[in-house]
C-alpha cells in the first residue's frame, strides 16, 4: 500500500508516519516545508518530499506525482 501523509512534521503527521512505515508493504511519503535531519532520522523507512505547501495547488500535486 502506497500511502502520503501531508504535514509529516506535525505532531499528528509524525505519529501518523512513523507507525504506518513499520507496516510490511507499505510505502510512506510525507510531505515537509523544507527538510528536517531530525525526522529524517526517526523515521528512516519514510520517503520524505521537501518544498510542499499545501495550500499551493501547484505544490499538492507535485506531491501527489511523486508519491
Amino acid at each position: 500500500m502506497r500511502v502520503l501523509v501531508l504535514g509529516a512534521s506535525g505532531m499528528l503527521g509524525n505519529a501518523m508516519t512513523r507507525v504506518m512505515s513499520e507496516r510490511d508493504g507499505w510505502v510512506v511519503h510525507g510531505t515537509l516545508r523544507s527538510p528536517n535531519p531530525i525526522l529524517q532520522a526517526m523515521a528512516p523507512k519514510v520517503k520524505f518530499i521537501h518544498g510542499i505547501h499545501v495550500d499551493q495547488p501547484d505544490s499538492l500535486l507535485a506531491a501527489f506525482l511523486q508519491s
